[in-house]
């Protein structure tokens, strides 16, 4: 919008220059003021014809601004040198040469040459400096663009040494110390002779034969690097078991919480989808694990209006709630992953219990991932 309303206001100035020769100017050199006009009106698409279009103006004397103007625009668009300096030379020429068949007095050809000179860098330098100046500006912006690229590739490369960090001590700490719980509570199975400790041993050893698989495919991702396809992240290594879906949910309420209310209602879904909402119900069942022992639980995954809605909730806690740490990472995550679905996810928490929500917009009618 600013270089139209410029070039509208340069046109204007030199059209009100050429209607000042009308006062006294014969027919053919009203015609050439007003074709110097015109080529102003293509100066920055046309830069040639508008200096050639300019020049007859120069050498009857007729004009000074739009003359300036047409080489000001050939300057700077313009880059070819040697033909810059070629009609810097024919524009100093027309303005020194004097009307043929007159004498001229040695003074008044200094002070016209002078002049001359004055006319003819004058423009071309303005010119120079404005092309030099946007190119600076472009060279900025590339390199302020190569800056940014530089800096996301570092914290790439940070991202990804902090990745094998974690997928190491996940590895030599996590694992052993899951699987020494693995090994104590499958000695203390096949030693106790209370039935009660036996089926609470042998939960505690599945839930860590489960907890190290789980590590394993975490190790497996966090050592695959990340690549963008089709703008989704993927991972060289695929999963060494098969990942979570909607069809181990039951399983996982009956590990974790027998005797929960479990409702399930929906279609079959794309992997990513059922990931999600099994992360969702998984996220609940611990909350309610840790906070509100001996609660009841509710499950429920439904569909609504195009909309996938998952409902995990608690009540009070019945026996004291253990002194288990949390970092709130888990909910966090889960919002993460609904906001990369399109969705949200939040929790309410009162006096009377617990409650997660999931809400993901419906997936559009598509093959299921494999």
């Amino acid at each position: 919008m600013l270089p139209a309303a410029a070039d509208a206001a340069i046109v204007t100035v030199c059209l009100l220059e050429a209607l000042t020769v009308l006062y006294w100017a014969d027919s053919s050199q009203t015609a050439v003021t007003f074709a110097a006009v015109v080529g102003i009106a293509v100066r920055r698409r046309l830069p040639w014809i508008s200096v050639l279009l300019a020049l007859p103006s120069v050498v009857l004397g007729l004009m000074t601004i739009t003359p300036l103007v047409a080489l000001y625009s050939l300057a700077v668009l313009e880059r070819r040198r040697w033909l810059l300096i070629t009609a810097g030379s024919v524009w100093l020429i027309a303005l020194v040469q004097p009307w043929w068949g007159f004498d001229v007095e040695l003074s008044f050809s200094a002070l016209r040459l002078a002049t001359g000179v004055m006319f003819t860098a004058a423009p071309i330098a303005l010119g120079l400096l404005v092309r030099t100046r946007a190119d600076l500006s472009m060279k900025l912006r590339d390199l302020a663009a190569a800056r940014q690229n530089e800096r996301q590739l570092i914290y790439t490369e940070m991202l990804m040494e902090e990745r094998a960090r974690i997928a190491r001590e996940m590895h030599d700490v996590v694992s052993h110390q899951v699987s020494l719980i693995a090994v104590q509570a499958g000695a203390l199975q096949m030693r106790s002779r209370d039935d009660t400790a036996t089926r609470a041993a042998d939960t505690i050893r599945s839930l860590a034969v489960q907890t190290l698989e789980e590590l394993r495919q975490m190790v497996t991702v966090l050592k695959g690097s990340l690549h963008r396809v089709d703008g989704v992240t993927t991972d060289d290594e695929q999963p060494l078991v098969p990942q979570p879906s909607v069809a181990d949910i039951r399983e996982l309420v009956e590990t974790s919480h027998p005797g929960a209310t479990v409702n399930v209602d929906v279609p079959s879904l794309p992997a990513v989808y059922e990931r999600t909402l099994f992360r969702a119900v998984q996220e609940g069942l611990t909350n309610a694990r840790k906070h509100a022992p001996g609660a009841d639980v509710s499950v429920v995954l439904t569909t609504r209006a195009g909309r996938i809605i998952v409902i995990v909730e608690n009540g009070r806690a019945v026996d004291e709630p253990m002194a288990l740490p949390g970092s709130g990472h888990g909910l966090i995550g889960l919002r993460e992953r609904a906001k990369l679905l399109g969705g949200e996810a939040h929790v309410d928490s009162g006096p009377a219990g617990f409650r997660l929500t999931m809400d993901l917009p419906a997936p559009p009618a598509a093959s299921r991932e494999v």
